[in-house]
């Protein structure tokens, strides 16, 4: 993950980066987004795990 934080890092300045790795899923329908499994938020190049909403 330090790898993948470390590439997406400067696009995070610009926009929120959602990464994960397998066995997971983001829906996003209009302004609800639902998460299962492992999914993290990469901002301002500060990455932090979501909270599963299903």
């Amino acid at each position: 993950m330090m790898l993948v934080q470390n590439e997406l890092s400067p696009l995070s300045e610009e926009m929120d980066v959602y990464v994960s790795n397998k066995d997971c899923a983001v829906r996003v329908k209009g302004d609800k987004i639902d998460i299962v499994g492992n999914v993290f938020l990469l901002s301002h190049s500060t990455m932090h795990k979501l909270e599963e909403t299903l």
